[in-house]
């Protein structure tokens, strides 16, 4: 008999390929998918690229979960919780455009959040490992590590936030080419937002949440790659932004994975 913490990997597993499946073909060509899919088509394909880039790469931070739920804790419970935030966007901020994500994020949330509850009622012990392998205090590459970390955190929040309930007022305020689509620019925010709340374990515990720290230095690149190449000259000071940040947390993450303190 399979145990609840096998059910939830399994359930939540479905998830990060259902989210893979459908965002990898919406950030090269979404104007094409979303009419494959027979939903709504979009009148701004760089925000709706941009969004499936983040629903792409928030997705991975959901693996740590899936895989080690007692030890990734903060990752289940955050791609689990994920789910019931993009149901009430599309149901309450631009109901009746997009009911389809809805059905799918209120199905998964349905089936994982039990899966989730009955799998943390039987987490085991805290392995004393874990608990050891913190950043000491005279380690500068960790404290620089997160204070980049963190910078970059603030900064995506105070785009993210308002954007997700005013995107035109945001985009205008800030100088940047007008969006044609809201809904596409406010669904960007609000996962950019989830993104950004998944850097904050890495941020301040790089050894623990050591997939947490790599991954939110690498998603940068990321945002590079999309403004500066994939989607050039629609929004480059964004990809500069995060050009910005990645090569100022690089050198920092580097460094605390080459001088990973020992397990006591």
């Amino acid at each position: 008999m399979k145990t609840p913490a096998k059910w939830f990997r399994r359930a939540l597993w479905l998830g990060i390929i259902g989210n893979w499946v459908l965002a990898l073909p919406l950030i090269f060509a979404p104007e094409w998918t979303l009419d494959l899919l027979g939903l709504r088509a979009t009148h701004d394909p760089v925000w709706t690229a941009f969004a499936a880039l983040l629903v792409f790469l928030v997705t991975f931070f959901y693996i740590p979960g899936a895989n080690q739920p007692y030890r990734y804790r903060f990752n289940a419970w955050l791609a689990v919780l994920a789910r019931p935030l993009e149901v009430l966007f599309f149901l309450v901020l631009y109901p009746g455009l997009y009911p389809g994500f809805v059905f799918y994020d209120g199905v998964l949330f349905l089936i994982q959040l039990p899966l989730l509850l009955l799998t943390m009622r039987q987490r085991p012990a805290e392995e004393p490992l874990e608990k050891t392998l913190q950043a000491p205090p005279t380690d500068r590459n960790a404290l620089w590590l997160k204070r980049t970390l963190w910078a970059g955190i603030l900064a995506n929040l105070v785009l993210a936030i308002p954007t997700i309930f005013w995107p035109e007022k945001v985009l205008d305020l800030i100088g940047a080419r007008q969006t044609l689509d809201p809904v596409w620019s406010a669904f960007a925010a609000l996962i950019l937002v989830l993104l950004t709340v998944f850097y904050i374990p890495g941020a301040n515990q790089p050894y623990r949440y050591r997939f947490n720290a790599i991954m939110a230095v690498l998603a940068r690149s990321a945002g590079v790659l999309f403004f500066l190449w994939l989607w050039a000259g629609f929004y480059p000071a964004f990809g500069y932004l995060d050009a910005v940040f990645f090569l100022a947390q690089l050198p920092f993450l580097v460094m605390v994975h080459l001088h990973k303190p020992r397990a006591a």
